[in-house]
């Protein structure tokens, strides 16, 4: 006869087979991703780009970094829930293949990211041994692509509707032949190059704010003296040592919103003066924030809001086109601060100098 403590471990027994059995069936489950599509521009005049094949899923691979790669879903759910956008106004990139991506990485290093050893480093990331590498392709690196693709959509939108903004996107990290900090793509250079290639010759602007500098868009652009790249950040954060940019800005730890917003005010315009673009690119990192565990910069939400309406609006009142990117942000607030930021620059007329 059965008693109690028995029953109970077969009902344990139970659970955890189904539990296991759920783990198989989603990794075995693949998102199909929605089809491309050309949106409208929303609020005033601002294009969204996002696609739920954005979702890098399996979380339980990425309990650090769960911030960072959930940020997507939550603030294109919460647009979509405030119908700041519909759905049907959306614009929805069509993913990059891996060898559309040998114009701006070499492909030994592209080859090794079909390894999920080389995904895991990169990401700090334990990925189980019972995942093999087609499965870490579909979780990670097609949502990666795919975001890689909302970045040169957001570039081409942007020079006909003049503002656009990938919920995405913003991988300043990653180099020709490495990858680093959790970033595998670099999304900036390849939107670069695709404008190239279609024929776009303008001078372009790279903004970075993100807490740690720029140091992979830097080192794409290095030579390229169409592109300019600046970056503010903290001056004893990750990387070390910095790759030289064109205009770098070392900051405290003890900055505040203020002094921030001062130190764009001093460098920006006069950046814009002599650079002289045709697109201006902005990776408004969220890793400024006090709450963000990887960085020590002490920026209030309500402060990071201020710096990306600062820069949209220098940008758009001087009618440049603009794109805006989400870059960084391992916080639990970084998703709520950006979703705010994007609302205010939806809602916000910025009016041409003059």
């Amino acid at each position: 006869m059965l008693t109690n403590q028995d029953y109970l471990f077969y009902l344990l027994y139970a659970l955890i087979i189904t539990a296991l059995i759920i783990i198989f069936w989603l990794m075995k489950k693949k998102r199909k991703s929605p089809d491309p599509q050309q949106g409208d521009p929303v609020g005033a005049g601002v294009a969204i780009i996002y696609s739920p094949a954005y979702a890098i899923q399996l979380f339980h691979w990425l309990p650090n970094k769960t911030a960072l790669y959930s940020k997507y879903e939550k603030i294109g759910a919460e647009l979509l829930e405030e119908r700041i956008v519909t759905f049907d106004r959306l614009y929805i990139p069509q993913t990059v293949s891996m060898d559309d991506l040998n114009a701006v990485h070499s492909e030994p290093y592209l080859q090794s990211l079909l390894r999920k050893q080389t995904v895991a480093q990169i990401m700090d990331i334990a990925i189980p041994s019972y995942v093999n590498d087609k499965t870490m392709q579909q979780r990670i690196l097609e949502p990666i692509c795919a975001m890689v693709a909302g970045t040169a959509l957001a570039a081409d939108t942007a020079l006909t509707c003049g503002f656009a903004v990938n919920i995405g996107g913003g991988f300043l990290h990653a180099k020709v032949d490495e990858g680093n900090a959790s970033f595998i793509i670099n999304d900036v250079a390849y939107a670069v190059y695709c404008l190239r290639k279609k024929g776009f010759t303008g001078n372009v602007v790279v903004i970075s704010t993100d807490a740690n500098q720029c140091d992979g868009v830097h080192s794409h652009f290095r030579h390229d003296d169409t592109v300019t790249t600046f970056s503010l950040f903290q001056a004893d954060a990750f990387p070390l040592p910095k790759v030289n940019g064109d205009v770098d800005v070392p900051v405290s730890a003890a900055i505040d919103d203020d002094e921030y917003l001062d130190l764009l005010e001093q460098h920006l315009p006069s950046l814009l003066k002599d650079a002289d673009p045709q697109l201006v690119i902005h990776i408004a990192g969220a890793d400024v924030l006090k709450s963000d565990p990887a960085t020590d910069l002490s920026l209030s939400e309500k402060g990071l809001v201020r710096r990306d309406m600062f820069v949209a609006g220098l940008v758009r009142c001087s009618q440049i086109p603009f794109v805006h990117l989400l870059g960084s942000g391992f916080g639990p607030k970084s998703w709520r601060a950006q979703a705010r930021s994007i609302k205010a620059m939806v809602q916000e007329y910025f009016l041409p100098a003059g």
